[in-house]
């Protein structure tokens, strides 16, 4: 069964202005079911197949010649020096939609996408199902701790994998395929290891002088290795918001995954209900939650920045959402409403509203300010609006 992309209209919009659009993410997130559905008139080749990689490496402008146009080209950072030559025949024709290219790794392919096809590329991100996705399918999630547990990859979804099966099996794909790819070193247990201390450092701010001299590793190797993480969509950075406050807030940022089905794994959880129990609970619902935020954020292509807020008071905000206002978020996984939870947010709008240098762009006021719970109701507690986990807005 197929499950309906939100990005999808963003995908046909930019096939109407570009000649070329690149849909980024992580491994087997959609992108390939998602645009032979969308173009189902055009040819399609993946470059995972070595002989057409080998083609396409070895002879671009014989390879351009077989598929000249309306040809969906999945994988293409194993093929990088075609990107010139797709820029140059698009150049030629002058049509838009001509070319569907699809990428797992963001490291290197970025870079060399923003070279070759600077102004002719529409680029959008997907990550896996959101539960906006899920929510009048046949696959809904009505547990918090089951959502948190199984993930959101659509084929563990759709085909009822086990998740332990399906974890172990993508991240030694992950690390054989990508990690070794781009380190080009011969043992991977090591970056193992670093992986799961990320997962047992989610929704935690990043230390590298600790994760480093946990790991025997240089402080350098660390920075690096947390930058393979986010190019390959298996973690990413929340940054603190301090444009208004100076240097009584902190400066560093916050570790996350895209998924956290693959934190569960990483951690050692078995089952949804290991969730409830583990003391890093709450961590993981908080990261679920700032996860489908950054879901709905890709899926609509909007301009949306991501922040948390941290004071030298230790007073914090979870996550900000910077566009024409600020919205405001603090994620609890209590099961139950309390008013307590919302003296943050009231603390923060007082102190953005008094500050004399206050120069943020995005209006702040209480109107905006949220509380995601664990509970099943929404209500409104000391002027702050409380919305269940399953019922976040979706623009």
């Amino acid at each position: 069964m197929y499950i309906k992309r939100r990005i999808t209209k963003k995908v046909k919009y930019l096939a109407e202005k570009f000649p070329v659009v690149m849909i980024t993410g992580p491994r087997q997130s959609g992108k390939s079911t998602l645009l032979k559905r969308v173009f189902p008139d055009y040819a399609y080749v993946n470059l995972e197949d070595f002989a057409l990689r080998e083609y396409a490496m070895d002879d671009p402008k014989g390879f351009l010649h077989d598929f000249a146009d309306r040809v969906i080209i999945d994988e293409i950072q194993y093929a990088p020096n075609l990107l010139s030559y797709i820029q140059i025949r698009s150049d030629e024709v002058g049509e838009n939609g001509m070319y569907i290219l699809t990428g797992s790794q963001n490291f290197q392919m970025m870079q060399s996408v923003s070279q070759s096809l600077a102004g002719r590329v529409g680029i959008l991100e997907l990550l896996p199902l959101s539960l906006a996705e899920l929510e009048r399918t046949a696959y809904r999630i009505d547990s918090d701790n089951e959502w948190i547990f199984s993930g959101g990859y659509p084929r563990r979804i759709a085909h009822n994998i086990d998740e332990g099966l399906f974890y172990s099996s993508y991240i030694s794909t992950y690390l054989e395929r990508d990690v070794r790819q781009i380190l080009n070193i011969t043992s991977l247990d090591m970056f193992n290891k670093f992986l799961t201390l990320c997962a047992s450092r989610v929704g935690q701010q990043i230390n590298y002088s600790d994760i480093s001299s946990q790991l025997g590793i240089d402080y350098r190797t660390a920075q690096k290795w947390v930058s393979i993480l986010k190019a390959s969509y298996i973690i990413f950075e929340l940054q603190p918001y301090h444009n208004n406050f100076g240097k009584r807030i902190t400066k560093t940022p916050k570790l996350y995954f895209y998924d956290t089905g693959i934190v569960c794994h990483l951690l050692g959880i078995d089952s949804a209900l290991e969730v409830n129990s583990h003391f890093l609970r709450g961590h993981l619902f908080e990261n679920a939650i700032i996860a489908e935020f950054y879901k709905r954020h890709f899926n609509n292509a909007t301009n949306e920045k991501f922040y948390y807020w941290r004071s030298g008071e230790a007073l914090e905000v979870d996550l900000i959402i910077e566009s024409d206002v600020q919205s405001l978020y603090e994620i609890k996984s209590s099961r139950t409403a309390n008013g307590k939870f919302t003296q943050n947010l009231h603390r923060y709008v007082d102190f953005a509203h008094n500050r004399t240098n206050h120069n943020a762009k995005a209006r702040v006021s209480m109107e905006q300010a949220h509380v995601v719970y664990a509970g099943s109701d929404k209500l409104k507690l000391n002027s702050v609006r409380f919305l269940p986990w399953n019922r976040l807005p979706e623009k």
